[in-house]
């Protein structure tokens, strides 16, 4: 999984050279996820209470997703390659978005869930695009 990617890594700069995560190695559910209610929240409750936590290896599955229809820029230094560039642009625009007014409307899409790794669908979606499951459980 990607949390067991993360722990393990070694520091930039390293000679180890590890694989570019893919949404696919990203999507499964981890054994050290299942089980654990509070691995993002810090015990927090849940934004749709009465729905499965989605897993933090589909959260980040979905992110590079993301990242990997975005054509940015490389930094002209200080970045070891294109995966980290990308998740330091995302950071920049975290950082930026963070600052934006509060939107006290905003909440997740999604008429069902994948009963595998907890990703929203959409109402016409039976499968999920993150681990590629077709269970759903609908809410």
């Amino acid at each position: 999984s990607i949390v067991a990617q993360c722990t393990a890594a070694q520091p930039r700069g390293s000679k180890r050279r590890s694989r570019v995560p893919t949404p696919a190695t990203m999507g499964r559910a981890s054994s050290s996820d299942e089980g654990n209610d509070e691995h993002m929240s810090g015990g927090g409750r849940l934004i749709l209470q009465d729905w499965r936590e989605t897993s933090e290896d589909s959260m980040c599955a979905s992110i590079l997703i993301c990242v990997q229809h975005w054509n940015f820029r490389l930094p002209g230094s200080g970045c070891c390659c294109p995966f980290h560039a990308a998740l330091q642009v995302l950071g920049k625009l975290t950082d930026k978005m963070t600052r934006l007014n509060c939107a006290l409307t905003f909440g997740p899409a999604g008429s069902s869930q994948c009963s595998h790794c907890g990703w929203l669908l959409d109402g016409d979606s039976h499968n999920c695009d993150v681990c590629a499951g077709t269970d759903q459980q609908i809410s």
